[in-house]
Parts: C-alpha cells; structure tokens; sequence
C-alpha cells in the first residue's frame, strides 16, 4: 500500500510556539520520513485570501509571498490551503494517509476529519503533533477525532 505523510502547519512561527522538544522530535522525524518509507511527503500551509481573491504562493526559499517564513524539510510538494476549505480530491482512495504538525485542535482535526468524511485511509501520528496552546488542547482534539474515528489515532 502507498503511504503518504502530510505534514500540517509548516509556517515557523507556528513551531517555535511549541515545545523544544516536540520541535527537535518533529524535525527529526520530517528529515528521515523520505527514508523511512513514506511514498511522499506533502506540507500543507493555510494560507489566506488577499483583497484580490489570490492565495498566497510559495517560493523556493522557505517563505511564502506574504513573508511567512516555512519550516524547511525535504518535501515532495507543498499545498496552499485557503483557510479550512480542504479539497480532498486531490487525494486517491485506495492510499494511506499519516497526518502529523501543528496544532491539533485546529489544523491538524480539520483535515483529519475532512479526509475521513470523504472516505481516506487516515491515521494521524499523535507523537508528531502539538497544539500550541497546550497539552490540554492536544488531548481534547486526539479525543474528538478518536470518537469520530475511532482506530485512527497513533
């Protein structure tokens, strides 16, 4: 089976609101996901609509056109997401889906739910997410997607 790692909330102010330790275990992780058998891996940042209607676009230095600056980590593609409206379609049934990034309790439950609400194989990989408000939110929002799919936490 394919497996795939989508690496949620890449914006580095985002990591640098979370633990020391969290952010040296997640780079770790995102620097080896390549050998450590994912078939890709996607960032996914949620970018907001300029007065135009355009979405912020990614350069190849690690910051978006706004300025945000991204985490750097090898990556196969990056995917602009416009505030929590989450197209699924670009993903294929029949794959397996490892969420992981910041923060739980918002980023990382959307696309979660919206992922399984459309019918993909998605587990999300509790040790590789934080919430930046805290541990508390972390838990909660592990809670909530384990009721609403339950076997898909791990």
């Amino acid at each position: 089976m394919v497996t795939n790692l989508i690496v949620i909330g890449t914006q580095k102010a985002k990591l640098e609101q979370t633990s020391k330790g969290f952010q040296k275990r997640l780079m770790l992780f995102l620097d080896g996901a390549k050998l450590n058998g994912y078939d890709s891996v996607t960032a996914v940042i949620r970018t907001q609509r300029n007065a135009d209607g355009f979405l912020s676009a990614m350069a190849n230095d690690g910051v978006a056109s706004d300025g945000t600056e991204i985490i750097t980590f090898p990556c196969d593609q990056v995917i602009n997401v416009p505030g929590f409206d989450i197209d699924c379609s670009r993903f294929r049934l029949g794959e397996e889906y490892h969420l992981c990034g910041i923060s739980t309790a918002a980023s990382v439950l959307t696309m979660a739910m919206s992922m399984h609400s459309a019918g993909l194989n998605v587990k999300v990989l509790s040790k590789y997410c934080e919430d930046r408000k805290g541990d508390r939110f972390h838990k909660y929002a592990l809670e909530i997607m384990n009721a609403y799919m339950p076997g898909h936490i791990i």
